[in-house]
Parts: C-alpha cells; sequence; structure tokens
C-alpha cells in the first residue's frame, strides 16, 4: 500500500507571550501532512506517532495512521471518528463516538466498552488519558455538546443559553476488561468536559471546552487551576510543574505555570486538537484538525 509522505519540514516562528517588552525566542516547529481531519497522537508500537483520522464524516470512514521515519500510512480503519487515542497494555485504545476500541499490533480493531457498558446514556466520547497504573484509561463524555454554540460560535459564559445547558458531561475509567466507572460526575466548572489528563500526583485533570477552565480534581476536592482558555481540548501536565492546555477554537496552545500563571505557548492554528507531551523529547506534537497536519513544537 502506498503510503503518504513528509511533504513539508519548516522552521517557522510562533507568537510567544511577552515578559515586559521582551519577546522570548520562538520554538522550532516541524509540519507533517497527515491526511483529513487528525485529532489525537501518540507513541506506541515501536516507539512510532499513531494519529486518529477521523476523515469524512461517514460511518466507518475514520482510521488511525502511523507515522514512522518522516512517512505517514495507513494502520487501522473500520472506525468512525476517532478521537482521543493512548497507548496501554500493548494496545492502542480510542474514543470512537459512543464506543471505546483497542486496536492491536497488527491494526485489528475491537471493541473494549460498547455504550450499553457505561452507567449513563453516552452522548460523544471525546479525549482519552492512560491511568497510571496502566491497567485502563480515562474518557470524557462531553455531554449536551450539540447546544454550546450558536451561529457566532460558543455562548457567552453569562447568556442563558449557557444557563440552559445540561449537566450530563461526565469522566468515567475503563479498565482493561472494559469495565467502565464513573469517576466524575458533571460539574458547572466544565460543563462540556472535553480534555482529560493525569496530573504528576495522579490526579485528574480536566479541560472545560464550554467554560475554558483548567480544572483539578483530586479526592473530593474540585479546584480551578486557570481560566479562559475557551475551546480547551487536551490537557497535560509536564514532569517539571507546567501544564500544557490546547484550545480548538482558538488556534492555541498554553504553558500554565503551577501556580496558575498562564501563557501562550504557540498560537495561530486552525484548530489546535489533543496533543502529546513527549517528555524525553521535550516535544509536544499537536493535531491542527481542520489544517490536515502534526505540528512537532519543540518546548
Amino acid at each position: 500500500m502506498k503510503s503518504l509522505t513528509l511533504i513539508s519540514i519548516l522552521f517557522i516562528s510562533l507568537s510567544f507571550a511577552q515578559a515586559g517588552h521582551h519577546r522570548k525566542a520562538a520554538p522550532q516547529l516541524e509540519i507533517i501532512d497527515v491526511g483529513m481531519r487528525p485529532e489525537s497522537i501518540v507513541r506506541g508500537f515501536n516507539g512510532d506517532l499513531f494519529v486518529g483520522i477521523m476523515n469524512g464524516r461517514e460511518p466507518g470512514d475514520g482510521e488511525v495512521r502511523r507515522i514512522h521515519k518522516g512517512e505517514v500510512s495507513p494502520f487501522a480503519k473500520g472506525l468512525s471518528e476517532p478521537k482521543g487515542i493512548v497507548f496501554v497494555g500493548g494496545f492502542l485504545i480510542t474514543s470512537d463516538l459512543t464506543e471505546i476500541v483497542k486496536i492491536d499490533a497488527e491494526g485489528n480493531v475491537s471493541t473494549l466498552a460498547a455504550p450499553e457498558a457505561f452507567p449513563h446514556p453516552v452522548v460523544y466520547l471525546n479525549d482519552v488519558a492512560a491511568a497510571p497504573d496502566g491497567n485502563g484509561v480515562y474518557v470524557t463524555d462531553m455531554g449536551d455538546r450539540d447546544n454550546m454554540r450558536g451561529d457566532s460560535g460558543l455562548w457567552p459564559l453569562e447568556s442563558e443559553q449557557a444557563e440552559a445547558l445540561k449537566l450530563i458531561g461526565r469522566v468515567y475509567h475503563i479498565d482493561l476488561k472494559g469495565k467502565v466507572t464513573e469517576v466524575i460526575s458533571p460539574d458547572r466548572s466544565m460543563v462540556i468536559p472535553n480534555g482529560v489528563g493525569v496530573a504528576n500526583d495522579g490526579s485528574l485533570l480536566v479541560g472545560g471546552f464550554f467554560t475554558g477552565n483548567l480544572v483539578h480534581f483530586k479526592d473530593d476536592e474540585r479546584s480551578i487551576l486557570a481560566d479562559g482558555m475557551r475551546g480547551a481540548d487536551a490537557v497535560e501536565q509536564h514532569k517539571n510543574g507546567n501544564y500544557y492546555v490546547s484550545s480548538w477554537t482558538q488556534g492555541k496552545v498554553w504553558k500554565v505555570s503551577p501556580k496558575g500563571k498562564k501563557q501562550v505557548l504557540a498560537k495561530g492554528f486552525q484548530s489546535a486538537a489533543d496533543f502529546y507531551l513527549d517528555e524525553k523529547k521535550n516535544i509536544l506534537y499537536l493535531p491542527d484538525m481542520l489544517a490536515g497536519k502534526v505540528y512537532a513544537i519543540k518546548l
């Protein structure tokens, strides 16, 4: 099967947040064309990168593609809209609208958790994060996403439409046998949860797509670490303590300090989707869904 190739490696300048009047040097950026509507990316089998490609909106036209030594090739097909993707227990695990699927080293796709395995009606499964024990994943159900915007974009936070949004967005844990457990119940601080990540201490982070909040959930306590990032997609914490948040609607990536001070790491994307934070290489791999590309941003 003929594979796609790396069409361009460019080094360009992206805008950084400024400290005083001094502009920091911009990160170097590598650009890879991967196909139509890439949403998420992870490092998996043999150390290669794997990208969830949603393609069109026809059932079964979604796929996962592999990036090996700069070349992009098909790996697994028959999905609909693969969203978050992780590598856990020797499998790629991805959400696919209303179910969670796993993919083996040969690209074979099977269901890990069907809609009926969930304790509540499934609306729209999105981001996926690996559990720190390696025995499962976390996944967000966005909930009332179809009512979160009008013709001009997301409804204003203080609008009647915002108040009318149903609180049905949740976070679940799915073990490698397919058992589903609700771990974060609906909460006004996130309303439409999108990104989910695991903090350095094993607690959970959630990106509120509608609210723009980076929310920290630990035991029974819920706190907002940073706000103002509407369209929040991926959320991750670096081992050095900094958090990273992408915004699909704003086309930005933020770095947030442990004390909650945020600065724009990079901007100008059409849609900054679900990134992979590679701490060993100190690179943030970011799919731009509308552009059909993956960006490798040096931190």
